[in-house]
């Protein structure tokens, strides 16, 4: 067995700090909005610098790199059902497709909560819960894969490692060093943008601003206004 270096030190940190960030943010209690609303920001920052990187980034970190194709995700699943799994030096088939489904679905989750528009709000928590359920499905994923394939791929996230047999690894292309430069130009850019977006009103801030509004417009009604409305109109 041999191992060879697919995820770059960025990659691994990218992908510790989303799920941290999504996590705390998910899990946040209601009255610890601010807590809710910046890790909300750190995730979206997260992806500001994954689409960058998912274009100029190493090897295995690029977009091109994990085309989900059906032809390959099907090649996949049937070599892991009859116990002769294809190897792949970054996402195989099947995790492209859990990985380009997370990402879509926590973008969706972070813009319903971040822009200011009242009629997508009741998404946001819709596409938060389906995040979850798609990750804990790409943990079983992973964890039954990893059985199957013996590359480590959990451990993987942890140094960067990939195991594959001597005859495949010979054929596998190593990933390059962590763009340093190209991550803290992204992520500084990024934080910028989020910075004007907030204080231009493109994104939300404080956090509850429009609970607050809401009680303020119900609090500006006239004294006995709602008990004089017809029953059926409050």
């Amino acid at each position: 067995m041999t191992r060879i270096f697919v995820w770059d030190g960025a990659m691994r940190l990218f992908h510790w700090l989303l799920v941290a960030g999504f996590l705390v943010a998910y899990f946040t209690p209601e009255r610890a909005m601010m807590i809710h609303t910046i890790s909300g920001y750190l995730v979206l920052s997260l992806l500001a610098v994954r689409i960058v990187y998912g274009f100029a980034g190493s090897a295995h970190a690029r977009f091109s790199d994990f085309l989900p194709r059906p032809r390959d995700v099907w090649a996949h699943t049937r070599g892991l059902v009859k116990g002769t799994p294809q190897h792949s030096a970054g996402h195989n088939p099947t995790s492209a497709l859990g990985a380009w489904a997370l990402l879509v679905l926590i973008l969706a989750t972070v813009l319903t909560g971040a822009l200011p528009i009242k009629a997508i709000r009741p998404l946001h928590s819709v596409f938060a819960d389906l995040t979850i359920a798609m990750a804990v499905l790409h943990v079983i994923g992973v964890i039954v894969e990893d059985a199957l394939t013996g590359e480590g791929l959990v451990a993987s996230m942890v140094h960067g490692f990939k195991t594959f047999p001597e005859g495949v690894a010979n054929k596998m292309r190593a990933s390059g060093s962590t763009r340093r430069g190209l991550v803290a130009g992204a992520l500084a850019l990024a934080v910028a943008a989020i910075a004007v977006g907030v204080g231009t009103g493109t994104l939300s801030w404080p956090p509850g601003k429009e609970k607050h509004q809401e009680e303020h417009k119900e609090s500006a009604l006239p004294a006995g206004y709602l008990e004089e409305l017809p029953v059926g109109q409050v």
